[in-house]
């Protein structure tokens, strides 16, 4: 079993493998690097310097024009939407829960981070350079600033104290007597303010992730992919101020030495004399020194199995070495090589046409110039000084005749053979790169030629570009976003709140956990997002008449929609529509035949429903009337027993008072028995009343009406009136009893 290593072993170990590694500074690929950024930013070719005045040194610029071009197309298939990658869930329970990452993932990757800048810089690198990296990191930085304040109350003093990241540097406080209006009148009460500077610590943590140059990445040769996770060594080495170093936690002195050389390809990015040994300055904290952030699988602890350790060197220190459980760098190549980690670039595949196409150019050019300002053939009698400037109207002078003096030497115009080749040269270019003028919007002629064989030629030229695209898709940016996953799931201990599609979501990473399927949901298999957009918008149209056939369901519209929305340019589709999946389920839709007879059943249910309704209306009226004729003929026999009642009532009160009238009359008769005449006259009269009164009662059994009725009981109550009335006996002129009033 082999031992543990020491310190100096293990870096000892790391600049083995540091200068055996793809990239090394004196290595081959640095230097096809250095000459590809050359070529990108239109330098000189080799053995320009001996080029004489007068002679054309123009550089064709195609490899950046071809890069320049690519950009665009592949930072709009990935970027265009809020979505860059899905997760796929591992189960149907695990759906939500996928959904969540998915959403908060890219909204790390997108908001919290400069996605944009950091693809562009990612992209450009490999598409110039063979390889680019990016970086993926958990930061923890402590930030330090000074807050100054002045004339603070005891109050604001005390409040600002119990801040914990807060440490005072200077403070005075000063008393004064400040006149307050008391319960006895005006008094004096002290008063003390604050002046105070105060030194306020904060700690920021975020997941970041940023583009790395190409230059500075190390990879071990025995590497034979695009991805470094199964890599035996990565090193990132890059320059960092102390400061930096100090706070992300790290122990470092002023005066830490590097011990490392410069690197030579970084300086072919300087454009502007970025770079000087000297520009490190005044302050020792800003001091920038080479650090090494390196990934290597070694058997450190001496168990006979190599673990994959970080470790973090500056010169010979060790600042820090732990077991880590992934590579957090993310590679995508636009052209790999089978069983290699690097591959080859854009820039490889049209630098010697751009040497070729430079020297066309110079071609036409000079003879440009030769066509303009031609050769002449003088005597000794021409001036030569006059004959060298050559300008409009210029003068020479010449000794006797001109015409035997001077004679131009005609150059053969060969600008059409060298425009003729320079056109092939495009066109190989084309095949090579997928490039063209069509795709590019640059020929004038497109517009004489068939839309089907213009779409085919630009059709063909996009699978180039989708190529690029699915291989980038597939290689870095799906390791990136895994890579960000891991970053989440090991560092945020937390629930947090976070607005994700204009909702706040609570996010919990502390239950995620480690995904590997993960998919790319931008549009790969499209090149022109408008033909796309067409072909969903027909796709809606035809299934929005299968929905009633039951094909077609709610979700499957909403998300169609929701594709159409997104093509369009809506990066927040859910402003504008419901997701059906979190509404409440809808009854289910019947089936169209069974519907037609459902609709039938229920019209004849109305009929007879109707029907029974205007029976039931019928015999209801006719139920009325009968209680109504009921009614009536009780109400005409209530009448009729109450006017017998009433009848029977006077029938007796008249009997009374005839009872009480002939006692009267016989008590009169009584007290006139001498007058024979008289009682005799008397009891006519009674006799004549008795009949009436019996005549009236008849009227009245026989009465039919109430106006009868009451015309029968006027005349009893008259009757029976005047038989109340006291009687008197009425005597004639000879003294004997006429009649009885």
């Amino acid at each position: 079993m082999a031992r543990p290593l020491t310190n100096d072993e293990l870096i000892a170990a790391i600049e083995r493998e540091e200068k055996a590694a793809y990239g090394f500074f004196s290595g081959e690929l640095a230097e096809q690097r250095q000459v590809a950024l050359d070529y990108y930013f239109g330098e000189q070719l080799v053995g320009d310097d001996d080029i004489p005045d007068g002679r054309s040194k123009v550089i064709s610029t195609d490899v950046s024009d071809t890069v320049e071009w690519i950009l665009p197309s592949l930072l709009k298939i990935f970027l265009s939407g809020d979505e860059v990658v899905r997760f796929d869930p591992k189960s149907p329970e695990d759906i939500p829960q996928a959904e969540q990452e998915t959403a908060y993932i890219n909204h790390i990757a997108t908001a919290k981070n400069e996605s944009f800048s950091t693809f562009h810089s990612w992209f450009k690198d490999a598409l110039i350079q063979k390889v680019g990296y990016v970086k993926t990191w958990y930061e923890e930085k402590k930030e330090v600033i000074e807050e100054t304040y002045e004339g603070m109350s005891d109050e604001e003093f005390a409040m600002l104290m119990q801040d914990d990241d807060v440490t005072p540097v200077e403070h005075t406080e000063e008393t004064e007597l400040e006149e307050v209006m008391g319960p006895q009148g005006p008094m004096q009460i002290p008063v003390t303010s604050h002046d105070i500077k105060v030194r306020r610590e904060s700690k920021t943590c975020q997941i970041k992730f940023e583009a790395v140059p190409p230059e500075e990445i190390f990879v071990s040769t025995e590497h034979r992919e695009v991805s470094l996770q199964n890599a035996p060594f990565v090193e990132h080495k890059t320059r960092k101020t102390v400061s930096y170093l100090r706070q992300i936690g790290y122990d470092v002195p002023d005066d830490i030495n590097d011990g490392s050389e410069d690197n030579t390809e970084d300086k072919h990015r300087d454009r502007y004399d970025e770079w000087k040994a000297d520009n490190q300055g005044a302050d020792p904290s800003m001091r920038q020194v080479w650090v090494r952030d390196v990934y290597i699988r070694i058997d450190r602890d001496g168990d006979g199995i190599a673990e994959l350790r970080r470790v973090v060197v500056v010169g010979k220190t060790v600042l820090e070495d732990k077991i880590t459980e992934e590579i957090p760098f993310a590679a995508l190549c636009p052209v790999p090589m089978p069983h290699r980690h690097v591959g080859l670039s854009y820039a490889d595949l049209i630098m010697d046409l751009q040497d070729i196409k430079s020297m066309f150019l110079r071609l036409a050019v000079d003879n440009g110039y030769l066509a303009a300002n031609g050769r002449w053939a003088v005597s000794d009698r021409v001036n030569l000084d006059d004959m060298l400037v050559s300008r409009p109207g210029g003068i020479v002078r010449v000794d006797g005749d001109p015409n035997g003096a001077m004679l131009p030497m005609v150059s053969p115009q060969n600008t059409a053979n060298q425009i003729q080749m320079i056109e092939y040269l495009d066109a190989v270019k084309e095949n090579r790169t997928g490039v063209t003028k069509y795709n590019q919007g640059l020929d004038s002629n497109s517009l004489n030629k068939t839309a089907t064989g213009i779409n085919q030629i630009m059709s063909a030229a996009q699978q180039r570009v989708e190529l690029i695209a699915r291989l980038f898709a597939e290689g870095g940016v799906k390791q990136l976003f895994l890579l960000i996953h891991g970053l989440v799931r090991r560092h945020e201990n937390k629930e947090q709140i976070v607005q994700i599609r204009n909702q706040w979501v609570p996010i919990d990473p502390r239950s995620w956990v480690k995904r590997t399927d993960l998919s790319i949901s931008v549009g790969l298999g499209t090149g022109n997002k408008n033909e796309k957009l067409g072909h969903l918008v027909n796709a809606f149209q035809m299934s929005a008449n299968l929905v009633p056939l039951g094909i077609v369901n709610p979700v499957n519209m909403y998300n169609l929609m929701k594709e159409v929305y997104i093509n369009a340019g809506f990066k927040d589709p859910e402003k504008f529509l419901s997701d059906p999946s979190q509404m409440p389920p809808m009854p289910p839709q019947p089936n169209p035949l069974i519907q037609v007879e459902q609709i039938k059943q229920q019209g004849k249910a109305q009929e007879l429903q109707i029907n029974a309704q205007l029976e039931q209306q019928k015999a209801q009226a006719q139920l009325q009337q009968e209680q109504l004729r009921s009614q009536n003929d009780v109400e005409i026999e209530r009448q009729k027993i109450a006017a017998q009642i009433q009848l029977e009532q006077y029938k007796a009160q008249l009997k009374a008072e005839t009872d009480i009238s002939i006692a009267q009359i016989n008590a009169q008769i009584e007290a006139e028995k001498n007058n024979a005449a008289h009682a005799a006259d008397l009891r006519k009269a009674l006799l004549e009343s008795e009949i009436q009164l019996r005549g009236l009662v008849e009227q009245a059994k026989t009465a039919q009406g109430n106006d009868q009725m009451s015309s029968v009981m006027s005349g009893m109550q008259a009757l029976i009136e005047s038989m109340n009335r006291p009687k008197q006996i009425v005597r004639g002129p000879d003294g004997k009893a006429a009649g009885v009033i």
